[in-house]
């Protein structure tokens, strides 16, 4: 059975982005070599969540969805899913 879907945009979510769990953002990435993308985040609301998923909102990098782990309230957790970059090298970027 899916999980809800919520954008972890900091839009309203209640989620917090915290800081790049692993690849900081302006790295160089090899192209066509998929690797893993995490992000730390925290839970600003009052509730905990689980089932949620995490939908790009933006770009045409990463998946489109994917799960998150259970988040209590005030706590950090680690999302993220793996990305393969474009054939040629160029900026890109996956917005949740």
């Amino acid at each position: 059975m899916p999980g809800k879907k919520v954008s972890m945009h900091n839009s309203g979510s209640c989620t917090a982005f915290a800081r790049d769990a692993n690849v900081p953002e302006r790295n160089s990435i090899t192209t066509e070599a998929s690797f893993h993308k995490g992000w730390a985040v925290r839970d600003r609301g009052a509730s905990t969540w689980d089932g949620v998923q995490a939908v790009r909102i933006a770009s045409d990098y990463g998946p489109e969805v994917f799960g998150t782990p259970a988040q209590r309230p005030g706590q950090e957790v680690e999302i993220g899913d793996d990305i393969t970059p474009p054939e040629r090298p160029e900026a890109c970027r996956a917005n949740y």
